[in-house]
């Protein structure tokens, strides 16, 4: 499934859980209806535009050459995410990033992967 259908879905999916919710909780009909052309398009409008954005890179951490941690991050956090990776205790010696930034939806399917493939100690999520 390509990237576009994945996101027509996501969206889809966003609408229809925005909608009933609201309806759901609101008794007087202009209110549900003025609230959904009000802020319905702008959810839309928003996950549009950060969707088609490349800007999430995938890295591996390594400690003496073993891999210990596979991950995503946007390119602007790159050093605080290194940051709170040592804080929070993991233990490695090199980094190595991905060289091109791509769409966060292609970044977590790689990543995914790469965890069930590798097993990294420090990663929890998908490594069973």
């Amino acid at each position: 499934m390509n990237n576009f259908v994945r996101w027509a879905i996501y969206a889809l999916s966003v609408w229809i859980t925005y909608n009933v919710t609201y309806a759901l909780t609101e008794k007087d009909e202009n209110k549900k209806r003025n609230g959904f052309l009000a802020a319905g398009p702008m959810v839309l409008l928003l996950m549009v535009v950060d969707f088609f954005q490349r800007n999430t890179v995938n890295y591996t951490l390594y400690n003496k050459g073993k891999r210990v941690y596979d991950g995503i991050t946007k390119v602007s956090r790159r050093g605080i995410r290194m940051a709170e990776h040592r804080v929070s205790g993991k233990k490695f010696d090199r980094v190595r990033f991905s060289p091109e930034p791509t769409y966060r939806s292609s970044a977590l399917e790689l990543e995914e992967m790469r965890i069930r493939q590798y097993k990294p100690m420090y990663n929890i999520q998908h490594n069973s």
